[in-house]
């Protein structure tokens, strides 16, 4: 889902409601790199990464992987985690229209959404070619976004995250009350309520965001627009055996794009 600040810039609270075992994840990601390039991936790039998670898994398996994200807060509590001290993971701040790494990665991924901040076909054109210049030869980037069967432009229901942790409980619902639809932008302005309840006190945060919805057609298209990106696949779960289709199955749309030799 789009970003919507007032949670994002909270990172504890963000982190009590979103961390959730990754490891099935990470697997995934692994053996899609593997298969298409016949080696494990040496080193990847969490981008929009939150806290990190997914790239401090990676680091836990001695792959050198590092993270950056816009909000400053999420990226000092992300460094501030088990397994980014330990010297194989690093993040910084960054914006994905306009980001370099000091090195190239094998592997970049934008889990949960991230993608869809982007709302504007010259905004993914600028990512798609940071990324591009990220990646080394035959390095991969994963999308990770929400199945349009459960939202969409033309169906867009409440999506209800819920958490708690030492004493403090959080429910985040996007979409609470029918989204403005841009049918020629692709793009939804939604509005999230955030319930945070902290011993006996409860705050209610109220926000919108804009976000947009993009195909596989449309990501393909974009990719080879950039002129260094391709399509190499789509599935709809982190599991090999899972094609992207409109089948209860898959749960998820992943896109993954390959690095043309440039």
């Amino acid at each position: 889902m789009a970003e919507f600040r007032e949670l994002y810039s909270m990172p504890e609270f963000y982190d009590v409601v979103f961390r959730r075992p990754v490891e099935r994840e990470v697997d995934f990601m692994t053996t899609i790199f593997e298969r298409a390039n016949g080696r494990l991936p040496r080193s990847v790039l969490e981008v929009a990464c939150g806290p990190g998670y997914h790239a401090r898994e990676f680091a836990r398996r001695g792959i050198r992987a590092s993270g950056f994200d816009l909000e400053p807060r999420m990226i000092d509590f992300a460094a501030k985690q088990p397994g980014a001290r330990d010297g194989a993971s690093s993040f910084f701040v960054a914006d994905m229209r306009e980001f370099q790494t000091a090195e190239p990665v094998d592997l970049a991924f934008s889990m949960l959404d991230g993608i869809d901040s982007l709302v504007t076909t010259e905004e993914l054109l600028a990512h798609f070619g940071c990324v591009a210049k990220s990646l080394a030869p035959g390095g991969l980037y994963l999308l990770d976004n929400m199945h349009p069967r459960d939202v969409s432009m033309l169906s867009y229901e409440p999506v209800v995250y819920e958490g708690g942790r030492e004493g403090i409980r959080i429910r985040v619902v996007y979409g609470v009350e029918p989204p403005l639809i841009d049918l020629q932008l692709q793009t939804a302005t939604a509005k999230t309520l955030v319930r945070i309840e902290t011993g006996g006190d409860t705050q209610i945060l109220e926000s919108t965001a804009v976000e947009r919805f993009m195909t596989v057609q449309e990501v393909s298209a974009l990719a080879k627009c950039s002129g260094a990106l391709e399509i190499l696949g789509t599935w709809g779960d982190f599991d090999v055996d899972v094609p992207f289709t409109m089948d209860q199955a898959a749960t998820r749309m992943i896109i993954v794009l390959r690095r043309l030799d440039i």
